[in-house]
């Protein structure tokens, strides 16, 4: 029986489809992998997500012939020592026949015997930062955010899957608060149904903002364009009072869909630094 997927983890799932990362679970002896779940930007590689769900494409399959070797022997240490978390890096071979270097960062998981049942990856390009090593903290940590994700949506408690994403990015961008807002039936109005705030910030616990009264600006800016960006010194004028109230000085804010149908919005709230808002940040934000 097919359950509904609850409003928390379509988010997720939504989240990982539009990161530039592949989330996998593969099964089976190293190098013999099969693979039981793969997202759909596995696109971005020239694939199609049947094609592994399947078994006509492998993970085996497209690892670079020179790095699958090294690869397996590493992974056989790990199962052998009874790592279950680490990191690899390898390359992979788009299907135009494009090599492209990978960070895969694996999370195992084993029975009472101590057997692997299956192992979830985080797939991303490592291209970039092999030519360039001091973006490579920024990667790792970007790395880790979407790990949770992931770790999230395979356990029951559905909730703390979008818990965890939030905590985890307010902590990466080192932001004050990080509210998730949840639509009114109408959609005139949304209230605060989780909150992440940094140490040294106050909570705002519950409450209710009205789109027209409270931000006109960021309201019209969420239908048109679905994100709004408000750097310091930026706030518009119609939403002031609203941020006075919330001691908010820089916010990015983006809306959240499900199933195509408007559900509220995730506001990233600066309190402290007066921040602009960079490129970078922002890519890793909406995560497309």
């Amino acid at each position: 029986m097919n359950l509904p997927k609850s409003p928390d983890r379509v988010i997720a799932e939504e989240i990982i489809e539009r990161s530039p990362s592949v989330a996998l679970r593969v099964t089976g002896e190293n190098g013999k992998w099969v693979t039981t779940f793969i997202t759909e930007n596995i696109a971005a590689y020239g694939y199609s997500k049947d094609d592994f769900l399947t078994g006509k494409i492998t993970w085996t399959g497209i690892v670079h012939p020179d790095d699958i070797d090294e690869l397996v022997t590493a992974l056989d240490t790990y199962e052998a020592n009874g790592v279950d978390e680490y990191t690899t890096v390898y390359r992979v071979i788009k299907a135009d026949g494009t090599p492209m270097w990978v960070m895969d960062n694996s999370n195992v998981v084993r029975n009472e015997n101590g057997e692997v049942i299956y192992a979830d990856c985080i797939i991303t390009d490592y291209t970039d930062t092999k030519n360039n090593l001091e973006k490579i903290g920024d990667n790792l940590r970007q790395h880790a955010v979407l790990n949770d994700i992931l770790q999230g949506l395979h356990k029951s408690d559905l909730d703390k899957s979008l818990q965890i994403l939030l905590d985890r990015t307010g902590v990466y961008l080192d932001i004050s608060r990080v509210i998730l807002f949840e639509d009114s039936p109408d959609h005139t109005q949304c209230k605060a149904s989780y909150e992440w705030c940094n140490e040294g910030i106050s909570s705002m616990g519950e409450f209710t903002i009205d789109y027209e009264k409270d931000l006109p600006e960021v309201a019209d800016d969420l239908k048109k364009y679905g994100r709004s960006i408000i750097n310091y010194g930026d706030i518009p004028e119609g939403s002031a009072d609203e941020f006075d109230h919330e001691g908010v000085i820089a916010a990015a804010i983006f809306a959240v869909y499900i199933q195509e149908e408007p559900f509220g919005f995730i506001c990233f709230d600066e309190c402290i630094k007066e921040r602009q808002w960079d490129k970078a940040t922002l890519v890793f934000l909406e995560m497309k």
